[in-house]
């Protein structure tokens, strides 16, 4: 406790409110001291003369209480209370010590610091100016304070768009720094940063991140890893990163900062708020929307908290939200928040702050995207006038807005003037970020889309094909640095791009007779190419990569995350209160380890070579007879319905050719059973093509939309032929497994599993042996969906499949095949996990197959399947289809799922839970089942059964379109499996024995039912 000070001349009464002043002082109290201190100086002017020595005691420290009182209320969010009391102190100071002191030109300092927190940059520049100077006068021009000065007007006038002057005046500072105090001082690398920051305004982030990176080493050195100013330079480095297009980086950077800010300020402070909300914007731009909402909230909550509703920061947090609102397609919300937001801005900043006009600007994309495009037009051209005005025409917002603007004229119809704007926006951004940066490449795609629409094909493909590569390259260049969850939802950003649009573009051309028509298909090939199966191909070139290299330190961790995945799988098939560890917590785990992993196996090699393939590389693998096909499927706005298209490759073409198929609608005047016995379908998707198929012997295509669902290369022609007896058809994922397939190895010491005559009922002691028998390797969750009325009886027993897999198994044992063969009560859904990791070549399972929506497993409403947020969409999907094994019918009859012991498999085994497994020597699946090549089909292909094999490691999937007849299935894989041990080919082998069947079953519902997918 302070001792009162006992002052002769002064009243007992004043020297009480002094001391109590003192003690408030001390206590943070700084509004009580203020109080008492007045009340004393009122006493002193009442009871001292003016030349008592004691006079104006209380005065004289008044206005250093006054800029503590100042600070807080700033931090309270109360500025005009902050503001004023700032303008006191400053008034005190300059009563006290004259207006050429330097503790009047700290007040002053102060002063303008509180108008830059509201954005009142103008003013804040007026008394920082008058600061310097006295600075200047009192010390010289070698002051610490000085530079100090300089360096906060620098970064007003940044503020304020005059990035010239910032650039000058922070020079200044960092000379002066420099001379006086060193480049080793935290000042000088506080200059640096600041310089960096300000090349990063100018759209210069390589000078930016250059820079940004020496000033975050000399805090570090200084300062130490765990300060805050370290933070803020990995803060800064991070938002350069991200203005790049290096989103991953960015996080990683992120992530750091936002740990030290909660270490050394507490989770309720400004910065940790800020870092938050770069960390929400990442993730936003890599389209992990969901996650940009999460984080935004916290930020905001923090703003409103520490800073009060009217802050610019809190202004800044709810437009993103808004912003990220708008990417999900909440466009009421969105205009809800930015509409909070103009009001806030409007208030605080005005009408000519580039807040506003960010406002202005989100407000007009929902507009647009709720077809108010005049409304969008006349709100993006006010947002584009604040940008010029605050912020020039060389800034990235003002190209963005530009760009804006364009895209809502041309929904209008106005091509000219979305040309014009368009052409601008893209000229801008190739001058402030260089031709690399994404912004530039998207401006390249859109421009294509208003030269296309204009009737300029071939300035239209010169866009789109520098798109083309900027984009697929700057796609490539963040797969390699992303977790498998960043690429879904980053892919998810560009998808329709390459699957849909830019076959479109092609077929526009050709309809056209443009002279481009050869270029826009050869781009639409690659993008077929480039496109079907992305993420699944980019996940199995990682994983070959990490296996390739041998390195055990690798594998271990690719494994570790594996199984982490199956225990995060566990614990989503219970309810939030039954788990024992954090799902949030593990999946957070989970993308650390998958990022370590991901950075560290850069070391490999890089694995998304192969996922570049074109159709140059393509047709250098075709013979003189071979044709290649990727169909595509797009939609046309002016039909509304989708066109089929079929892109063609042979051997000697210039570029593929296009070949208009059909409108969708086409399909649904084909009833199903006319697909296979009357030549409608045949005319409609292969008629077309007979130009280019004479003299074919070999026909590779790669299904779009609904032919994943249709065999068509079943479908006969005029005379009877099916398309597979006319040709050696191949169905493939993609026609870019011709450019990589390598011959099969030898089948020496090859290993193989049957599964065939399964028993699907259990009885209690039957599942308390399996209790007994509990293997290790068990991946110990449920993942069973209701699969429909046919198994609510109990799901029936198939005795063909008994003798079906028992000369499967002897045929493949004369083949020297080392053969598992399981039926029965022993054919558990363990069993066949057990069969992971063991190197199995050839596998054969006989059971029933299932697949329902995810609508359909929805309204099941029985607890099996929880399709919570929490999961990804490909998991929820996967779990719509499966196998049933051993015991599945108590999984499927609610009476009896109280008999399955806890951490035993419940014999409905799904794709899901294939997917995890490790099948990566698995030459060849056959599902002899029911419903196993169906699933969800967009453009990464059918997620399904299929999925599941191929991303557990599987090459070639033999797999049902609908639920097959027992005798002719039985027929179809012993005839199979002679010719395939006999030597045939896989497709050769199938062919054959679809002949068999055919000509003892007619119907196509008997050998129709079956294909291959990559059976090469």
């Amino acid at each position: 406790m302070m001792l009162p000070v006992v002052v002769f001349g002064q009243s007992e009464e004043s020297t009480n409110y002094y001391n109590k002043a003192r003690e408030h002082y001390m206590a943070k109290q700084y509004e009580d001291a203020v109080r008492c201190l007045k009340i004393s100086d009122s006493l002193d002017k009442a009871q001292l003369k003016e030349t008592d020595p004691n006079y104006n005691r209380a005065f004289r420290e008044m206005p250093g209480c006054l800029s503590q009182l100042a600070v807080q209320k700033s931090k309270e969010g109360k500025y005009d209370d902050a503001i004023r009391y700032a303008t006191e102190s400053a008034d005190g100071y300059k009563k006290i010590f004259g207006a050429e002191h330097k503790e009047y030109a700290t007040a002053l300092s102060n002063l303008a610091y509180m108008y830059n927190q509201v954005g009142n940059y103008n003013e804040a520049i007026k008394f920082v100016t008058i600061a310097s100077e006295v600075y200047k006068k009192a010390e010289g021009e070698k002051s610490p304070n000085y530079a100090m000065s300089l360096s906060n007007l620098a970064q007003y006038n940044a503020s304020n768009g005059k990035y010239d002057e910032a650039f000058r005046l922070e020079n200044i500072a960092m000379s002066i720094r420099k001379e006086v105090l060193g480049d080793n001082s935290p000042y000088y690398a506080l200059s640096v940063n600041n310089i960096a920051s300000y090349y990063a305004y100018l759209g210069n982030y390589t000078e930016a991140i250059r820079l940004g990176t020496i000033a975050s080493e000399l805090y570090k050195k200084l300062l130490g890893d765990k300060h805050p100013n370290y933070a803020i330079t990995l803060n800064n480095l991070a938002a350069n990163n991200a203005d790049i297009g290096n989103n991953t980086e960015a996080i990683r950077l992120e992530v750091k900062a936002l740990k030290i800010y909660k270490e050394a300020l507490g989770e309720n402070n400004p910065n940790y708020a800020l870092a938050l909300n770069n960390l929400a914007k990442f993730n936003s731009n890599i389209g992990n929307y969901k996650e940009a909402i999460r984080l935004e909230n916290i930020a905001m909550e923090i703003f409103k908290q520490s800073l009060g509703e009217k802050h610019p920061y809190y202004t800044v947090a709810i437009n993103n939200l808004a912003h990220y609102n708008a990417q999900l397609g909440n466009y009421r919300e969105s205009v809800r928040l930015d509409n909070i937001a103009l009001e806030i801005t409007k208030e605080t900043l005005g009408e000519a702050h580039r807040s506003y006009a960010q406002s202005l600007n989100n407000i007009a994309t929902s507009y647009a995207c709720s077809g108010k495009y005049n409304e969008a037009i006349r709100l993006g051209d006010s947002a584009l006038t604040i940008y010029k005005n605050v912020l020039g025409e060389d800034h990235p917002s003002y190209a963005t807005a530009l760009n804006n603007l364009a895209k809502y004229n041309f929904s209008v119809g106005n091509y000219d003037e979305a040309i014009r704007l368009g052409t601008l926006s893209m000229q801008k951004f190739e001058k402030i970020l260089g031709t690399s940066h994404p912004y530039y490449g998207a401006s390249l795609r859109v421009l294509g889309d208003y030269y296309l629409w204009s009737g300029d094909y071939g300035k239209a493909l010169d866009s789109y094909s520098q798109g083309y590569s900027l984009l697929s390259a700057y796609v490539m260049n963040n797969f390699t640095s992303m977790t498998y969850k960043e690429r879904t939802n980053f892919w998810n950003i560009y998808a329709d791009f390459f699957n849909k649009h830019l076959p479109s573009v092609a077929y526009k051309t050709s309809e056209a007779a443009s002279k481009k028509t050869a270029a826009a298909t050869a781009l639409a090939y690659n993008s077929q190419v480039f496109s079907k199966g992305m993420l699944l191909n980019a996940e199995l070139e990682m994983q070959k990569i990490i296996e390739e290299s041998g390195d055990s330190t690798f594998s271990a961790r690719y494994h570790k995350i594996r199984n982490d995945h199956k225990l995060l799988d566990a614990l989503f098939q219970l309810p939030v209160d039954a788990r024992k560890i954090n799902t949030d917590s593990l999946m957070r785990a989970i993308e650390r380890e998958e990022r370590q992993l991901v950075n560290s196996s850069k070391t490999l090699g890089d694995y998304t070579k192969n996922l570049q393939i074109t159709w140059v590389d393509i047709q250098k693998s075709l013979r003189r007879k071979d044709v290649a096909i990727e169909f595509a499927n797009f939609r046309d706005t002016a039909l509304r319905e989708d066109i089929y298209v079929a892109l063609v490759l042979k051997k000697g073409m210039k570029s593929p050719v296009l070949v208009k198929l059909f409108e969708s609608d086409s399909l649904y005047y084909i009833k199903g059973k006319e697909y296979y016995t009357t030549t409608r379908l045949y005319n409609i998707v292969w008629k077309p093509l007979e130009k280019y198929l004479k003299n074919a012997q070999n026909i590779y295509f790669s299904p779009s939309g609904k032919f994943h669902t249709i065999g068509i290369e079943y479908l006969p022609d005029d005379n009877g032929l099916i398309m597979a007896e006319k040709f050696n058809t191949y169905r493939l994922s993609s026609t870019r497994e011709l450019a990589l397939h390598a011959n099969t190895i030898s089948v020496t010491d090859a290993k193989a599993a049957t599964f065939g005559g399964i028993q699907y009922d259990y009885t209690e002691e039957d599942w308390q042996n399996l209790k007994g028998n509990e293997d290790d390797n068990s991946t110990e969750f449920r993942d069973a969906p209701i699969v429909g009325d046919e198994f609510r009886g109990g799901v029936t027993y198939l005795s063909g499949t008994k003798v079906e897999s028992a000369e499967i198994a002897d045929l493949l044992r004369a083949a020297d095949y080392d053969v598992t063969a399981i039926s029965d009560k022993a054919a558990t859904e363990e069993s066949f996990k057990n069969l992971s990791g063991s190197g199995l070549r050839i596998l054969h399972i006989g059971t029933h197959g299932f697949y329902r929506t995810e609508g359909d497993m929805e309204n099941a409403n029985l607890g099996f399947y929880r399709s919570s947020n929490e999961q990804s969409g490909e998991d929820r999907t996967l779990s719509c289809s499966g196998l049933l094994f051993a015991g599945a019918s108590a999984a499927l009859d609610p009476k009896h799922t109280a008999e399955i012991p806890e951490g035993v498999d419940d014999g409905v085994l799904t794709a899901k839970e294939i997917s995890r497994l490790d099948f990566k020597n698995l030459d060849l699946a056959v599902l002899s089942a029911c419903q196993t090549g169906l699933g969800d089909v967009n453009g990464e292909g059918v997620f399904g059964l299929q999925r599941g094999f191929k991303k557990a490691g599987a090459q070639t999937i033999v797999m049902s379109l609908w639920k097959v007849f027992d005798d002719a299935t039985q027929l179809w894989m012993i005839e199979f499996f002679k010719n395939l041990t006999a030597g045939m080919s896989k497709r050769d082998a199938f062919i054959a024995a679809q002949k068999v069947v055919r000509q003892k079953y007619p119907d196509p519902s008997c050998w129709a039912a079956f294909v291959m997918v990559d059976g090469l």
